[in-house]
């Protein structure tokens, strides 16, 4: 989502040590703090600065590459990534030209090459992207043996072997191949030492980066919500945060925190003010407000790229769903399998969904979007409102025990929510749907908090053994960093 638009590229973002080649002079570190600001524009005028003042520094070739990279993925359209592909290839050519005998030569070059991995994932050329990330890979590991107390080598490292570490397991045997093997909680370790030791001009993007390797990888949302959130009485909270705090605070259920900064904040910001609108739109349709429709149709009407257009047209059909418009619903619903691109996760969900010839129960659809707001009593109202054996289906029937299970959970009805979670495991086992799997982790989740190691285990395993339908890749991901937590106890 908005957030794999932004977060891409803020994994890359780099600190560097003067030399008498590799300058971070006064334009150079001008650059740095317009990108802090979001002002790429400006960035650009103090890089042509800079090169005619020095034309020989290398940072004025890898930045022209960031900058190029931040809009490419602004604009999201395929015209744009064409020109990037050529640009990066230009500019990775000219960078190899110089003098490698610096601790910054590789590291320049590998973050290059990653920064292409991600644009090539980004727009659906997953080969080309495993390819340079490939390259990444060995450019950061050599760099690393040469250069050992090198700190930037910890975030290129960490952010590659976090990357590596997190595939799917149908994945690995094509990254055990390359050999390209990494642990988890190495990885993270590493993203920790350097947001703890880097200097103080770099401690904004360490911040992002940790975020994002607890939120999008390590799937837990609340804890980057919270990094963030600490960050907010320090120097760290800079225009190009702000994003991820609203993001996050969406995600982890602050819905309404989330509301601010993207009205105060975002909006007016010229590079990610269409992605903003998307947000504010998701985040308002969560809340049930009357006016979240308005902002996912500003987003469709003006957004150019092909990601996110499945997302925004799936929960456009929700919004009229909810308001009883079954015909704006049915439209919608249809325009998610004729629009836009599938690369994403949450485009691929939103076409899958759409495609279910089941239309969702509105009342079970409402407790699921204010579960997500963090309203839980208002979802527990609603849910307790529906009778079970009024349910049409079976899926339904089940999706209505899922659903009390997690408002249970999270107002701490632990006992009752126990319960429910293991109806819904034995009842839907056998289902293409992420109830049971889900349910088996988040009972998992329980006994592990309550000290159950061997029996949290067991339902992990279940949770694996079962995980065959919706959101597979993120509940296995969760599922084993769970697991591999235990080899602690």
């Amino acid at each position: 989502m908005i957030s794999r638009i932004i977060s891409i590229l803020l994994l890359l973002m780099t600190s560097f040590r003067s030399s008498s080649q590799y300058a971070a002079t006064e334009n150079i570190k001008l650059v740095w703090e317009n990108i802090l600001d979001l002002k790429l524009d400006l960035g650009l005028t103090h890089l042509d600065a800079e090169k005619q003042l020095h034309p020989g520094n290398p940072l004025t070739i890898y930045y022209h590459h960031y900058i190029s990279f931040l809009h490419t993925l602004a604009s999201a359209d395929v015209p744009g990534y064409e020109e990037f592909n050529r640009k990066s290839d230009s500019l990775i050519g000219v960078l190899r030209d110089y003098d490698p005998h610096h601790a910054e030569y590789l590291h320049l070059l590998s973050s290059m090459h990653l920064q292409k991995a991600f644009i090539n994932i980004y727009f659906g050329n997953q080969w080309q992207g495993i390819r340079n990330l490939y390259t990444a890979y060995r450019m950061a590991g050599k760099n690393s043996v040469n250069y050992p107390g090198y700190i930037p080598n910890l975030k290129i490292e960490g952010i590659i072997d976090l990357l590596v570490s997190s595939v799917p397991e149908s994945y690995k045997w094509l990254f055990n191949w390359l050999g390209m093997r990494a642990d988890l909680r190495e990885a993270a370790g590493k993203l920790e030492r350097y947001y703890s030791t880097c200097s103080d001009d770099k401690r904004p993007e360490a911040l992002i980066i940790l975020s994002l390797a607890y939120g999008q990888i390590m799937q837990d949302k609340e804890k980057a919500y919270r990094l963030l959130k600490e960050s907010e009485k320090s120097n760290m909270n800079r225009n190009i945060t702000k994003p991820f705090m609203a993001f996050y605070a969406s995600a982890a259920g602050h819905t309404s925190e989330a509301v601010s900064i993207l009205e105060q904040n975002l909006l007016t910001d010229k590079v990610w003010d269409t992605q903003a609108i998307l947000l504010l739109g998701l985040t308002k349709l969560n809340r049930l407000d009357s006016d979240a429709g308005k902002y996912l149709e500003d987003f469709v009407g003006r957004y150019k790229g092909s990601n996110h257009i499945r997302t925004a047209y799936h929960k456009l059909s929700w919004y009229y769903l909810i308001r009883g418009d079954t015909a704006q619903y049915i439209q919608y619903r249809q325009m998610v399998l004729s629009g836009g691109a599938g690369y994403l996760a949450s485009d691929k969900q939103a076409a899958a969904e759409a495609s279910d010839p089941e239309f969702p129960n509105v009342y079970l659809l409402k407790a699921r979007l204010l579960y997500d707001a963090g309203m839980y009593e208002r979802s527990l109202e609603i849910l307790e409102d529906v009778s079970i054996n009024e349910l049409d289906t079976e899926r339904q029937r089940l999706e209505y025990s899922y659903r009390l299970a997690r408002v249970c959970h999270s107002l701490g009805m632990t006992e009752r929510a126990k319960e429910l979670y293991q109806v819904v495991i034995t009842a839907g086992r056998d289902h293409r749907t992420y109830f049971a799997p889900y349910s088996a982790l988040m009972m998992g989740t329980i006994a592990e908090g309550e000290g159950w190691y061997e029996e949290a285990g067991r339902f992990y395993e279940t949770c694996l053994e079962i995980n065959r339908g919706q959101y597979r890749h993120g509940i296995e991901r969760e599922a084993r960093i769970r697991l591999e937590r235990l080899k602690d106890h």
